[in-house]
């Protein structure tokens, strides 16, 4: 949703975009490779190392989310659509109660392209796993900490001196 925001012109919220983008990309993640939930963790739990870890990690994931968003938006502007008028489209033939004056080259342009969103979106989950780990955490890691990070401000704080 982060792509979709951007695409639509809207503002960003910066203030927790790290978790978000650890949520997201853990979550996917879990679908795919069916690990066991993570169980949560305490605020205890969670070393300066393991928050440098994750600081590190997810600094180097946002980089490849970057990447990823400008391949994507090339694709579409290759296609000749706008971001919007892509979101627009694929948002309508997701919702079948949503109308659209799309017309059905715009259409096949819009399915061209999401098939191609694929696949960059599996590469990112993939890289995303080996960023983590290559930062020595294992994914089960990284989403607890992530996890404990929305719930304590105490370790937001704690977290922040790894950032700024």
């Amino acid at each position: 949703m982060h792509f979709f925001r951007k695409l639509l012109g809207k503002p960003i919220v910066l203030v927790g975009c790290m978790v978000m983008v650890a949520l997201i990309v853990i979550s996917a993640t879990q679908v795919q490779d069916s690990p066991p939930m993570a169980q949560s963790v305490s605020v205890e739990d969670v070393t300066d190392e393991n928050l440098e870890q994750f600081a590190e990690a997810s600094s180097k994931i946002f980089a490849i989310q970057d990447e990823a968003e400008e391949q994507i938006t090339g694709l579409i502007e290759e296609k000749g659509l706008t971001g919007q008028r892509y979101v627009e489209i694929v948002m309508a033939e997701n919702d079948p109660e949503q109308q659209t004056d799309a017309t059905e080259e715009e259409k096949e342009k819009a399915y061209e392209i999401s098939e191609q969103v694929q696949t960059i979106d599996s590469q990112l989950h993939q890289k995303a796993v080996e960023v983590i780990e290559e930062n020595g955490l294992s994914v089960e890691r990284y989403q607890q900490i992530a996890m404990a990070l929305q719930s304590s401000p105490e370790l937001q704080e704690r977290y922040e001196k790894f950032v700024s």
